[in-house]
């Protein structure tokens, strides 16, 4: 009977060779080799972001946050900004942080450097799952 390998899935701790049968039908192989668990990537274990100051501000604010997390050398993060109608303003920041604090200065200019109006600004940070927003008010 001729086959081919189409890869292997987990369930429990034993593996599961999946093949595909020369007639098309799929099987599996249960074997009996315990397999290591796989951990899912652990999130930050604390994730703060703190009030702009100052605020309201004209012509730049700063924006703190600090992520934690054991056993990670960096996590994911996005800093953005949005209008009250939702619509993004700039993005910030997107890339891979070290745990630690830090201070992100924002002039009040959109993503092509065009000076905004005065109103309020909702500033986002996301941290794999966890997300926490802020309201400021540019004058």
């Amino acid at each position: 009977m001729h086959y081919e390998k189409l890869g292997t899935a987990l369930a429990g701790n034993t593996a599961n060779r999946v093949y595909r049968l020369q007639s098309g039908l799929k099987f599996y192989h249960l074997s009996a080799e315990p397999q290591k668990t796989v951990q899912p990537p652990r999130g930050p274990e604390k994730v703060q972001l703190w009030q702009n100051h100052p605020n309201p501000f004209n012509p730049e604010t700063r924006i703190v946050f600090e992520i934690s997390a054991s056993g990670e050398a960096s996590v994911m993060m996005m800093l953005k900004i949005y209008n009250l109608a939702g619509q993004e303003v700039i993005a910030m920041f997107s890339g891979q942080v070290v745990p630690g604090q830090y201070e992100v200065i924002w002039n009040g200019k959109n993503e092509a450097g065009q000076l905004l109006s005065s109103g309020f600004y909702i500033y986002v940070l996301h941290a794999r799952r966890i997300r926490h927003s802020r309201k400021m008010l540019l004058r």
